[in-house]
């Protein structure tokens, strides 16, 4: 593997690699959830094809909401253990930055909601 890349952390790519830094395997639906952010697609392709991650990933086949029952096609990509114990101590440092990130901005979006309430 050639030397990994970090994106900034306050960053939807970043929040995407710092999850599969976790561990987690993620879908769409699952990265949603987490940042409210409707593309998961795009974090994937900067990570893999500018960044340099080998990100896994796999087809599968589940319910929508849809009242007609329709299913859709959808990935869930993830990273290896082995490239998870190649990011090190950067991965490590790397995931504590986004989740320092993310409480700062959750913070600050309370305090902006209980300004307006």
């Amino acid at each position: 593997m050639n030397a990994l890349i970090f994106p900034r952390a306050d960053t939807l790519t970043g929040r995407a690699l710092a999850l599969m830094l976790q561990g987690h395997k993620i879908t769409h639906r699952d990265f949603q959830n987490h940042s409210a952010s409707y593309r998961l697609s795009s974090p994937i392709e900067v990570l893999r094809n500018r960044q340099g991650w080998l990100i896994v990933d796999e087809w599968l086949d589940g319910p929508t909401n849809d009242a007609t029952g329709r299913r859709a096609r959808f990935k869930r990509y993830w990273l290896e253990p082995e490239t998870i114990r190649d990011s090190g101590v950067r991965g490590r440092l790397f995931i504590e930055a986004v989740k320092e990130y993310e409480a700062r901005a959750a913070a600050t979006a309370q305090a902006r909601q209980a300004q307006h309430d």
